[in-house]
C-alpha cells in the first residue's frame, strides 16, 4: 500500500483487505507506505509500516503485488512504478486507474467497493503467482509501461500539446 490515510486513498479499506488476506494466506507480508513527517519504520505481525519519505522502487521490486484501493485518482503514478518493477497491480476500477490498467491485460481491476472481489483477486494472484497467466500479465505490464510511459514518449506528448497551443 502506498498513500496517505485519507478517504481517497482508502487506507481503512486496505487494512480490511490485509487482515482478511492474513487470515487466509498466513505467509503474506504487507509493506505499508504512508506519507508523514518522520521517517520511521515500525513492525507488527506481518505488517511493516513506513512513515515518511522512502524510495519505494526497491521495495516494489521485491513485492509480488501492489494493492491500490484508492478512488477518484488522477494519474496513479505508483501503478506505473509498480509495473516498471515487475510488480502485479490490483487496483480499484476508479478514476485514473482505468487509464493505466486494462483488466487481465496489464493488471487487475476490481469494483471499488467490493471487499470480497478484492480478496478473491488478491488470493488468486498470490496462489497462482507463478502461473503462466499471472506471469504474462506482469510481463505485459512491464513492456506496455516501458513503451507508453518512458520519458522520451512522455516528453513528445507534452511538446505536441504545446505545439497545438
Amino acid at each position: 500500500y502506498v498513500g496517505d490515510d485519507n478517504y481517497q486513498k482508502r487506507f481503512d479499506f486496505f487494512m480490511l483487505l490485509a487482515k482478511e488476506i492474513s487470515k487466509k494466506f498466513g505467509r503474506a507480508k504487507f509493506l505499508i507506505f504512508v506519507k508523514r513527517q518522520n521517517n520511521k519504520i515500525t513492525k507488527s505481525k506481518n505488517f511493516y509500516y513506513f512513515n515518511g519519505k522512502f524510495d519505494i522502487e526497491n521495495y516494489l521490486k521485491v513485492s509480488d503485488v501492489l494493492i491500490a484501493p484508492s478512488v477518484n485518482e488522477g494519474f496513479g503514478r505508483v501503478l506505473v512504478e509498480a509495473t516498471f518493477s515487475k510488480t502485479l497491480v490490483i487496483a480499484s476500477n476508479s478514476g485514473g486507474h482505468n487509464e493505466i490498467i486494462k483488466n487481465e491485460f496489464n493488471g487487475f481491476l476490481v469494483p471499488k467497493d467490493s471487499l470480497q472481489l478484492f480478496i478473491k483477486k488478491i488470493l488468486y494472484s498470490l496462489k497462482n503467482y507463478n502461473s503462466e497467466k499471472v506471469q504474462k500479465i506482469i510481463k505485459t505490464a512491464f513492456i506496455y509501461s516501458k513503451k507508453k510511459y518512458n520519458l522520451k514518449h512522455y516528453k513528445q506528448k507534452i511538446f505536441s500539446i504545446y505545439d497545438k497551443l
